[in-house]
């Protein structure tokens, strides 16, 4: 007979009660969890409406330098004319004079000659510095490009979120050679990053990480080892067990990255290296050698 059987009304009610008590407790939990959760999603959607606010400010600013630029340009341009036409005059002007002075008055022609020649200086050097200015303008478009191109990277490395910065390092490498679909590089793909992009990386890197992780930590500590005249098989072990990705002899899987400032220094960005999910190169090697060519 089943033990259920000898039981009384009161005790059935009584483990009735029971269960609907647990069941509370537990609704009351999951209710406390989604309230969580739906503060976390008001927090980030006040998190982006804040940074696509300092997207719109940017922008905003990269118009009016635009319109800066062009309007330097265009004075530039029109001042070029007109210098050029006032330098034609002088030589026609000096022309006519040989001319007509002849040998008679060579002292006052070198006179005049001097004058004008002084003033061709001063024409030269008004025009090498609207040039400067101009190529200062130019200068600080890219660079404010670059910033925004590396928003998001930056906002991780500000926020020492390290394995975020690493994936996002990783996203930006696969943008920049156009493998963002394939998900994946070949090592040829490495030949397509610029210099300009591999340094705006690395000097996030280094700013926020105080220099303790880089691309450019990452080559000093090769460098370090290759002057040590050792075989390039060790060589690339000793860079490997140096930098923390290589622990006796075994190379890590990604998941046992240390996403931490306790990381041997050099240790980030590792994403590149790894061959986890079929993402990166599988090898340090080849963004080594690309890095060496950029002069990082």
């Amino acid at each position: 007979m089943n033990s259920n059987d000898n039981k009384t009304p009161l005790e059935y009610y009584e483990r009735a009660i029971q269960e609907l008590t647990n069941t509370r407790e537990q609704l009351q939990t999951e209710l406390e969890s989604l309230k969580q959760l739906k503060d976390e999603l008001k927090s980030t959607q006040n998190e982006l409406a804040t940074t696509q606010a300092k997207l719109d400010d940017t922008q905003r600013e990269l118009s009016n330098t635009k319109q800066e630029l062009q309007q330097t340009t265009e004075f530039f341009e029109e001042f070029n004319r007109k210098n050029e036409a006032q330098l034609n005059y002088c030589y026609s002007e000096i022309k006519n004079l040989k001319n007509l002075i002849g040998s008679k008055t060579t002292e006052s022609f070198e006179k005049f000659s001097r004058k004008i020649e002084a003033q061709v200086n001063y024409c030269y050097s008004e025009t090498q510095n609207i040039k400067n200015h101009i190529n200062s303008l130019t200068s600080d478009i890219s660079e404010r490009c670059l910033s925004l191109n590396y928003r998001k990277l930056k906002y991780f490395l500000e926020n020492k979120m390290w394995k975020e910065a690493d994936e996002e390092t990783f996203k930006k490498l696969l943008e920049l050679t156009g493998k963002d679909k394939e998900g994946k590089l070949q090592e040829t793909d490495l030949n397509l990053l610029l210099s300009e992009d591999l340094r705006t990386i690395d000097r996030l890197w280094i700013k926020y990480s105080d220099g303790h992780f880089g691309l450019s930590i990452q080559t000093k500590v090769y460098h370090s080892l290759r002057n040590t005249h050792q075989k390039e098989d060790r060589v690339w072990n000793a860079f490997g067990e140096k930098v923390g990705w290589c622990v006796n002899n075994i190379w890590l899987w990604y998941k046992s990255v240390n996403f931490s400032t306790s990381a041997p220094s050099g240790h980030l960005p590792a994403r590149i290296w790894d061959n986890w999910d079929k993402g990166g190169v599988g090898s340090f090697k080849p963004l080594l050698s690309r890095l060496i060519d950029c002069g990082i």
